[in-house]
């Protein structure tokens, strides 16, 4: 959902999209919950398909409907930050406990997973400060570009780890190099995602914020 405040002054707060944005925090909270007492399968693998579809869904019905507002703009960050970052500490538990199996590769994705999650904390950081400050810290090409790299890779690794699909295992070759590589592409863009973080909170140091 794109952070663009509406124009009109009083805004409608009780809109579809802020209600999908709703309905993915709560299931944030479910998936986490069941995660959090080792119940995994094809439930919390469904729930983590249908929070990544709430990401996609509420923003184009927010631009569709011309209903974007400061209320979805957080819910949405608080939405897509919760599931991120939670989820890449499942999928981090997960590989430490198979550690033994190939400890290379492993390590490897272990050490990536960890380096995202210091930077969605990053991330996250600078949008609160923003909000809280009245600074309009706009979703970026490279920041929504990054968030379906890391859709893929849980997606992936809950096909994975609560299915087995294919018969692979979390700690396989196969399974870790394919991790790795949308890892490294969620850095990345994550990485030039900051650059525009950094130009909406402090424009006196990183220049001029872009027009519309």
């Amino acid at each position: 959902m794109t952070l663009a405040i509406s124009k009109n002054r009083q805004e409608n707060n009780v809109n579809p999209a802020n209600l999908i944005t709703l309905v993915g925090i709560i299931l944030v909270c479910w998936n986490v919950t069941l995660r959090s007492i080792d119940l995994t399968g094809w439930r919390t693998f469904l729930l983590t398909i249908s929070i990544a579809l709430t990401d996609w869904a509420d923003g184009r019905i927010a631009r569709w409907r011309n209903e974007t507002t400061r209320l979805g703009a957080i819910l949405d960050r608080l939405r897509d930050k919760a599931f991120v970052i939670s989820h890449l500490y499942f999928a981090y538990c997960s590989l430490v406990a198979a550690f033994e199996d190939n400890r290379f590769l492993i390590g490897l994705t272990i050490s990536l997973i960890t380096v995202l999650i210091i930077l969605e904390l990053a991330l996250f950081t600078g949008g609160f400060y923003g909000t809280w400050t009245g600074k309009r810290v706009r979703a970026n090409i490279w920041g929504k570009s990054k968030m379906v790299a890391e859709c893929l890779f849980l997606i992936t690794w809950a096909l994975i780890n609560d299915l087995s699909l294919f018969s692979l295992v979390i700690s396989s070759r196969t399974s870790l190099i394919v991790m790795d590589l949308l890892l490294v592409i969620s850095l990345y863009l994550g990485w030039k995602s900051i650059g525009g973080y950094a130009v909406d909170l402090f424009p006196e140091y990183f220049g001029k914020p872009q027009s519309d």
